[in-house]
């Protein structure tokens, strides 16, 4: 059994993670090729479900030189992850060594995913390291909005050192018990859903009061222009969007210029492949870890759409930068024909819609749609009559439109925002 020699090469990456990130492409590339390189000759030993996959290709190990060789391989569905569990898992563990990570199953059911405690803690280590990006340091105080069950009840070592110190919320809690305890902690940096800053920020406003937390990191669900600027004025805070899943650890990190999203690529691998799989600038976002040993996920189908940018950040990072995330590849609307069409289209004409901060799309029958609106004055009846258009235009005059004029779209405690929510 390989089992300590693994343990090992986890706690190294952990260590090294906070090491500088390599500064010129060349370097970067030739790191994620060897971190590449090795993940598959580990899943190729240890993971049935990839050694068939190369076997039944003709494929070894050494025939993936560089990230483009991953075509060869299929992509991973959610449901072949849940399938094939047992034959991804690696032979050098058992499900009882790896407790399962659920996701939040915000579209559909959620997804268990086995972690070894020592990749958990990788995994909390890689989305710390993007907070001295954005101005945090190790001493300074943080609070967390989690839920109940993602509430650590041990602290790490370095938080027993005095680093790292933070305090948790529960997100299921009132909005205002979240202030108070907020408050009470007076953290330099808080991390929680976009949603979650969403509530806080408009009680605030709402109250006409304030809370001084200079530094904020959002995660997980869409963050609206609207949010960030009220956390601006509400908390005086500078907003850092952070995207990543449980799946996959922190995928990409905002530019501090907001020139776009920053991928961690020495860590994961992203691909952006079209409806027919072939590379694309823009499509649905296919990761492989190059972090994960004990349930490998190579080539695995986030869920998620997104685009690249034209070229490099002008910030001068050498990362791979996505200039845009859309939403959820699921979000397809089905026509009467049968055919389906991705609501991409219609969300990002909202986003540049005058008088619009914030929208949600409701199926309410197999051909009527409801759009939820939080609007200013500057969204007039003229408008209003041109977004209906420009949905009849999108779906061939298939669909029905009609637009609700809402003072909020604030979810209940705990729970994520869906900006489109269908029938299935």
């Amino acid at each position: 059994m390989a089992w300590p020699r693994t343990r090992f090469q986890l706690l190294l990456a952990g260590v090294t993670a906070w090491s500088r990130f390599p500064a010129a492409p060349g370097a970067l590339a030739r790191l994620q090729a060897r971190r590449l390189r090795a993940l598959l000759d580990y899943a190729f030993r240890h993971s049935a479900c990839y050694r068939d996959a190369m076997t039944a290709r003709r494929l070894r190990p050494d025939d993936f030189r560089a990230p483009e060789d991953l075509g060869k391989l299929p992509v991973l569905e959610k449901s072949a992850v849940r399938e094939r569990a047992a034959d991804l898992l690696s032979d050098e563990f058992s499900f009882a060594d790896c407790p399962r990570r659920s996701t939040h199953g915000t579209t559909g059911e959620p997804l268990g995913i086995p972690t070894l405690p020592l990749e958990r803690w990788l995994d909390s280590v890689l989305w710390a390291r993007v907070y001295p990006d954005a101005g945090f340091r190790p001493w300074q105080r943080q609070a967390k909005i989690a839920l109940p069950s993602r509430i650590p009840t041990r602290r790490y070592l370095a938080q027993r050192l005095g680093l790292f110190r933070r305090t948790h919320v529960a997100a299921t809690e009132p909005v205002a018990e979240k202030i108070r305890a907020l408050r009470a902690a007076r953290p330099q940096a808080l991390v929680c859903w976009a949603s979650t800053l969403d509530e806080i920020t408009a009680e605030l406003e709402r109250a006409d009061t304030v809370l001084d937390i200079p530094l904020v990191f959002s995660t997980s669900s869409m963050l609206w222009p609207v949010v960030r600027e009220r956390a601006g004025r509400r908390l005086g805070a500078k907003v850092t969007d952070i995207y990543g899943s449980i799946e996959t650890g922190p995928i990409a990190w905002e530019c501090e210029e907001r020139h776009g999203y920053h991928v961690h690529s020495d860590r994961v691998i992203v691909e952006l492949l079209d409806e027919a799989g072939r590379p694309a600038r823009a499509g649905r976002v296919v990761c492989t870890v190059l972090w994960r040993r004990a349930f490998p996920l190579i080539r695995y189908a986030l869920g998620d759409l997104a685009e690249w940018a034209d070229g490099p950040c002008p910030c001068g990072r050498p990362y791979p930068l996505l200039k845009a995330l859309s939403g959820r590849a699921t979000d397809l609307v089905e026509l009467p024909d049968g055919s389906r069409v991705s609501s991409v289209t219609l969300r990002a004409a909202l986003f540049g819609t005058p008088g619009i901060e914030q929208f949600q799309l409701v199926q309410e029958t197999p051909t009527r749609f409801r759009l939820r609106v939080v609007a200013r004055d500057a969204f007039t009846a003229d408008i209003e009559r041109s977004v209906i258009d420009e949905f009849r235009r999108q779906y061939a005059g298939a669909l029905e439109l009609r637009v609700e004029r809402v003072p909020d779209l604030h979810v209940a405690p705990g729970a994520k925002f869906r900006p489109v929510v269908l029938l299935k």
